[in-house]
């Protein structure tokens, strides 16, 4: 079985990110692996970003985060690959949910690996705000070495302990491939805190779609349950013996979820 995929990384991540779940799909695949803002090798950035709070949630124009999913639609025209396969992980399924929901023209079918569909009161999202606010000021802070020690440190991230050595050393130096101004410019642009609260929009989404979640990952399990109820036609999948970073940690599981195998 071959086809045609949008894979979008997580924050930290990079295109490269996917090579295991590519290396597991058929050789002729068409496969678009964008970068997300800020993500660039080593980007320098002029001068910080600026993002103040409060957001406007309902304001008719888009805002940084759907800036980015019409970003990423406009090279999918671009590239003529339409229509595809959708996948993205993390940050990179929440920009993907924003796809669906504002290109939806562009996807036959998605894959949402640890999605969450927004915050849904402003309490939510000045406590969100403030905490990625300290993430950016600590990568500011302590450089990228530093700030990848801390971000790897989360309980979230605590299954990949039984990844290999080299797997987990991999990723780390793609990780010190980036740039520091990128990815602070990543956490204010595209907090959650900034991100639409999608929920009351999800009926929209007709195409067949596939929730990814790890065995160990309680939080997200649990929204991607409390989803299939807003989401008309979705599916719950658990991966065997992984966290948050499926791509990661179970790259069989997203393979097979792009390949449609039950």
């Amino acid at each position: 079985m071959t086809g045609r995929f949008c894979l979008i990384h997580g924050f930290a991540g990079s295109p490269a990110s996917w090579d295991a779940v590519v290396a597991l799909l058929p050789p002729e695949s068409t496969v678009l692996c964008p970068t997300l803002l800020g993500h660039e090798p080593a980007v320098t950035l002029a001068a910080p970003a600026s993002f103040p709070m409060p957001f406007a949630p309902d304001r008719p124009d888009p805002g940084p985060f759907d800036e980015e999913a019409d970003r990423i639609a406009r090279l999918i025209e671009d590239a003529g690959l339409s229509p595809l396969h959708l996948c993205g992980y993390s940050l990179g399924a929440r920009v993907a949910l924003g796809l669906l929901l504002r290109h939806p023209q562009h996807f036959t079918r998605a894959t949402l690996i640890g999605v969450h569909p927004g915050l849904t009161t402003e309490a939510e999202r000045a406590e969100r705000w403030q905490h990625d606010e300290e993430w950016a000021r600590i990568l500011e802070r302590d450089g990228l070495d530093g700030f990848i020690d801390h971000w790897e440190s989360q309980p979230l991230f605590a299954s990949q302990i039984r990844l290999p050595a080299e797997v987990r050393a991999a990723r780390r130096a793609r990780r010190l491939c980036l740039g520091a101004a990128g990815l602070c410019q990543s956490l204010r642009a595209h907090s959650l805190a900034r991100m639409p609260d999608y929920r009351p929009l999800l009926p929209r989404v007709q195409v067949p779609l596939r929730l990814l979640s790890g065995q160990d990952d309680e939080k997200f399990r649990a929204i991607s349950e409390d989803l299939t109820r807003l989401l008309p036609n979705a599916a719950v999948t658990v991966a065997a013996e992984a966290g948050h970073n499926i791509p990661l940690e179970a790259p069989q599981a997203v393979a097979a979820a792009l390949l449609q195998i039950d």
